[in-house]
């Protein structure tokens, strides 16, 4: 499971699930013969029709009938070989190391040569071959070339895929990878340090109230905050082996409170600010997946408040002592609380940001991409992440296409990346071959495009018309086609 760090290697699958044919054309004295024709599930044909002198002419069958015998043509022999062969079909898939070439090859005057794959092959009884070709992992193109003693050429190439494959129902394993470097844990720490601190902590702190209610002898009081202040938060995370170091600083912290109640039943309200210098949270932050879920978890947490200060004028020392301890661990518990919200909130993101379901348009079709996360490995320069990951369509309708064992499977391991971008993606190549074959599978290879369906899945403007006219405007020499005829575009697979 070969990893790219390139899209571009998608456009190569899609290869693995079309045939391909091609023709040559050689000329003796004045007549020129080439033709190529394929099956789709029977017999491959590369028999040429209706050639006279001086033209080039071809056929092509998408029959999906049995192999038939070919015989050869009476009358002037003006014909390149006809080559019919049974095995394999086009766009064959094989488990197998090797394909059995088998056919039959006619022709009116004999036939001079015959090569497969670029090996001579001597016709048995009738015509008939069958040769063994060897396979190698993936897109396998088996090439047939002949002549006759006159010079005429004909030349065929079909498609074999061979390898293991991946049953469509399943998810690729290690499909994704991801590599987040020092930059990137920069790029978090700025995100959450704008959620420390400010409006949130101050609610939270608020929310508490009344931060102390007690009582000693003859004496009560009730602390309640009033308003919350703090400075720009500063926030460091440190990639390292085993996890991630957190320190997250909250300078200028003033709260505002009123403290009431009674002293030896006379009754008092006094307005005081509890302050701190700079309140510091470090703790170390473990990442783990289960099932395919992200959490991040913050441990060996600890809590620092400097030249913590609050005092409440004539309330008896113990009982201030009690309520500023009270106070004093309120605030350290709502920072503790909130880094330990805001922290693995960004860093779960950043690591399985893109984990699905997602649901898209695709072309008119429902594309549905699944990444599972698997595992998050930390170390001194960053973080290594591993997905599975699923891409399907619904299938085409109104088209019938062959049974095949999945998609393609290929052997390698992960890439290794490098520590000086942020960010680094890739893709391996069984992903790739499971994009192909769904995008085969669902239609997205076997479209009409007109103007019908550019106003239903491009919000192409009603007013503009897909049209000749617009070929005109970039190849003037079709200046003899009607401007107003429709486009289509087919492309099939």
């Amino acid at each position: 499971m070969r990893h790219t760090t390139s899209l571009v290697a998608a456009l190569a699958v899609l290869s693995l699930f079309s045939g391909c044919s091609s023709s040559k054309r050689s000329s003796s004295a004045s007549t020129v013969a080439s033709a190529t024709s394929s099956t789709g599930a029977g017999a491959t044909s590369a028999t040429p029709s209706g050639t006279t002198s001086g033209t080039t002419a071809g056929a092509t069958s998408g029959s999906a009938s049995a192999a038939t015998t070919a015989t050869a043509p009476s009358g002037p022999d003006t014909e390149p070989p006809a080559i019919t062969l049974t095995s394999p079909r086009r766009g064959a898939f094989s488990t197998l190391q090797a394909v059995v070439v088998e056919g039959t090859i006619l022709d009116q005057t004999g036939v001079s040569y015959f090569l497969i794959n670029g090996n001579a092959v001597t016709p048995g009884v009738g015509g008939a071959f069958r040769e063994t070709i060897a396979l190698s992992h993936g897109l396998n193109i088996v090439e047939l070339e002949a002549a006759d003693p006159l010079g005429h050429k004909v030349q065929s190439a079909l498609s074999v895929i061979s390898g293991e494959f991946l049953p469509e129902a399943s998810v690729v394993q290690d499909a994704v990878g991801a590599r987040l470097n020092r930059p990137a844990f920069d790029a978090i720490e700025r995100v959450a340090a704008q959620q420390l601190g400010g409006v949130n902590l101050a609610n939270q702190i608020l929310a508490m109230n009344p931060l102390y209610s007690g009582s000693a002898g003859v004496a009560n009081v009730v602390v309640d905050a009033t308003a919350a202040s703090f400075g720009t938060p500063r926030l460091d995370l440190d990639p390292q082996a085993g996890g991630l170091y957190v320190k997250a600083e909250l300078p200028l912290i003033d709260v505002t409170v009123n403290a009431s109640g009674r002293v030896i039943g006379i009754p008092y309200s006094l307005t005081t600010d509890v302050t701190s210098d700079l309140a510091t949270v470090e703790a170390l932050a473990v990442v783990n997946v289960n099932a395919g879920v992200v959490t991040t978890t913050l441990t060996q947490v600890n809590v620092t408040l400097d030249n913590f200060r609050f005092d409440i004028s004539g309330v008896p020392g113990f009982l201030e002592n009690l309520a500023r301890n009270a106070v004093r661990g309120l605030i350290e518990d709502q920072v503790q609380k909130q880094v330990e919200t805001v922290i693995p909130q960004e860093v779960n993101k950043a690591i399985a940001g893109a984990n699905g379901p997602v649901t898209q348009q695709v072309m008119g079709k429902t594309v549905t991409l699944n990444v599972i996360p698997t595992q998050v490995t930390f170390d001194a320069d960053g973080a290594t992440v591993s997905a599975d990951a699923d891409m399907t369509m619904p299938a085409a309708t109104g088209v019938v296409l062959p049974t095949t064992p999945g998609s393609l499977k290929t052997p390698g391991a992960l890439p290794t990346y490098g520590t000086q971008r942020a960010l680094y993606l890739s893709a391996n190549d069984d992903f790739l071959n499971r994009i192909g074959h769904a995008a085969w599978r669902g239609g997205l290879l076997g479209l009409k495009i007109d103007q019908a369906f550019l106003q239903r899945t491009a919000r192409f403007p009603s007013w503009l018309g897909f049209d000749a006219y617009l070929l005109q405007i970039f190849f003037p020499q079709l200046s003899s086609l009607n401007p107003t005829d429709p486009l289509e575009l087919e492309i099939g697979s």
